[in-house]
């Protein structure tokens, strides 16, 4: 099961916002990553698709930076954009509530992280870009 935050998407939504409590079958992938995150949500269309998924994985105990993961249903992404962006920036927000640096790696979703406000660092020989968000 999921708990769910009803307020979070407000009544025009056609996308539900939901903490990962457990690993959906779609995300077995990140399955290590989701056991590590003391925080992690998924996003759902009105057709029960799954969207995209985030989480964060504190760098230490005492740190205040924290490894932002994500993972995003290309096939659905496109469709809910708008939507998207506005619960991301949410969840993200949350996020850096608690951790004012986020950083990660990415190579897929570098126009979603743009509008979260993403900096971007150097590309390794396997494509994937560093990537970090700051509190404002």
């Amino acid at each position: 099961d999921s708990r769910r935050d009803p307020g979070a998407l407000g009544p025009a939504a056609m996308i539900e916002l939901r903490r990962l409590d457990y690993i959906p079958p779609e995300l077995e992938a990140l399955d290590f990553a989701i056991k590590l995150s003391p925080e992690k949500w998924g996003a759902w269309n009105d057709r029960g698709e799954w969207i995209i998924a985030w989480g964060i994985v504190p760098q230490s105990l005492l740190s205040d930076r924290a490894y932002l993961w994500s993972l995003g249903n290309v096939g659905v992404l496109c469709s809910h954009k708008r939507d998207l962006l506005r619960i991301s920036r949410r969840v993200v927000g949350d996020f850096l509530t608690r951790y004012p640096v986020l950083f990660g790696t990415s190579r897929r979703t570098t126009c979603f992280l743009d509008h979260l406000g993403a900096v971007w660092g150097e590309t390794d020989s396997a494509g994937f870009t560093q990537f970090e968000i700051r509190r404002r």
